[in-house]
């Protein structure tokens, strides 16, 4: 096992706690565990290979320092999550606005995405991948009958796929693709709290 993965920790007393200075945080690793099944919607081995370049060529997001099986060792930003009145803030608004650039002006190509800016966006080949497996799944289900049948038209998978389509219609094909991520943290819509 890799150093990495077993830090070693002095032996505390919670009684006589460290003491660390307001705003002061202990040198601090997330272990990101993924849920069942999560491969199904998101490449894990794709995302780690983004995230790596990421972080060694461009400075963003944080720094990977191993995997398991179900899960990623990774750098831990102490952050919160901004007011609705400190996103109002032009200062702030400004500076998550100059990092969204900096994250969409990423060459898509260095990522591994040939065509660049052409390429169609990962996420539609991802919704079309899961709505294949849940259908999968679902069913056989449908096939039993009684109350599984009314689940599986309750959870109207079968109307998902068409709603997707609709949904990418109505945004239209897009002049060019940008790298985006949700949940991106550092400096874009939490702030660190260092």
């Amino acid at each position: 096992m890799s150093p990495l993965l077993t830090p070693t920790m002095p032996p505390s007393d919670p009684g006589h706690p460290v003491p660390f200075q307001a705003g002061e945080y202990p040198p601090t690793l997330l272990f990101r565990v993924y849920g069942p099944s999560s491969d199904a919607l998101i490449s894990r081995n794709e995302e780690l290979r983004i995230l790596h370049i990421l972080s060694t060529q461009y400075g963003l997001g944080p720094r990977i320092y191993g995997t398991f099986e179900n899960g990623r060792v990774e750098q831990f930003f102490p952050s919160r999550a901004l007011k609705a009145e400190e996103l109002r803030d032009p200062d702030v608004s400004r500076a998550i606005g100059r990092r969204m650039r900096e994250l969409h002006s990423v060459d898509l190509k260095a990522l591994g995405y040939e065509e660049g800016k052409a390429a169609e966006p990962v996420v539609w080949r991802c919704l079309r991948e899961w709505v294949a497996l849940a259908e999968a799944v679902l069913a056989p289900l449908r096939e039993h009958g009684g109350r599984w049948e009314v689940y599986v038209e309750a959870f109207g998978l079968h109307r998902l796929a068409t709603e997707i389509e609709k949904y990418r219609k109505f945004i239209g094909e897009a002049d060019r693709v940008v790298f985006a991520r949700t949940s991106f943290g550092r400096g874009s819509r939490d702030e660190l709290m260092t």
